[in-house]
């Protein structure tokens, strides 16, 4: 909004001066829900710019990449790969909207299925190891109350949280974050047949002043093999 007043020390010609004393280098967006954290060394030009995503099933269109991040320095990094096509295509149910295109966990069981609801693509799903499909195609959320309803039961819509989230401007952000739900799970499986994992967790630290960021997972799954 143009008619917003600006923060103190603004500066047409150098808009992002006055936005290092006005607001923090890192922050979750809805934390219980969306569960996006956006974190950044600074607001200066060349500043790395980072985000990571742990939430819940919402909406058709999002992806299956919770515990993904994308990094940003100058140009993108790290990032979603895939490139958005046919809506039923094969290249967008297999690939882009999946797990693997990104930089997410993979945990292969040999015999998982992925039988959402929707249009599946010719021959249908490719089993890329990754977190469960709740619909690739269609969205059956009619309604807020509708979704707290499905959340732990029904369809499952609870996938991921985050447990722990902490910044210190100029030192470091931190994230843990709950990923079990986003896989076929002992919490919940969509196939029935009892989960692929027990536990899935990632945890991440960006050293600020470094430049560095470093991530930790745990996979507990429920055959070693």
């Amino acid at each position: 909004d143009p008619n917003i007043p600006k923060p103190v020390g603004y500066n047409a010609s150098d808009p992002a001066a006055c936005l290092e004393p006005n607001l923090p280098n890192a922050m979750v967006f809805g934390r219980d829900t969306m569960g996006y954290v956006v974190m950044r060394q600074g607001w200066n030009s060349g500043n790395t710019q980072i985000s990571f995503k742990a939430g819940d099933y919402l909406a058709h269109h999002q992806h299956y990449d919770n515990g993904t991040f994308t990094i940003f320095k100058y140009a993108p990094l790290v990032i979603n790969s895939g490139g958005y096509g046919p809506y039923t295509g094969v290249h967008r149910l297999n690939y882009y909207i999946r797990t693997v295109s990104k930089n997410g966990i993979l945990v292969q069981r040999p015999d998982e299925i992925w039988t959402p609801s929707g249009t599946a693509p010719p021959g249908g799903y490719l089993n890329d190891g990754g977190q469960r499909i709740v619909n690739a195609t269609g969205s059956s959320v009619r309604s807020y109350e509708n979704w707290l309803a499905n959340k732990t039961s029904g369809a499952n819509y609870e996938l991921a949280n985050i447990t722990s989230f902490e910044n210190v401007d100029n030192q470091y952000s931190y994230i843990a974050s709950d990923l079990t739900r986003s896989y076929n799970s002992t919490l919940y499986d969509s196939e029935g047949q009892g989960g692929k994992v027990s536990k899935v967790t990632r945890q991440t630290v960006y050293l600020q002043d470094n430049d560095i960021m470093v991530v930790f997972d745990r996979v507990a799954s429920t055959d070693p093999t």
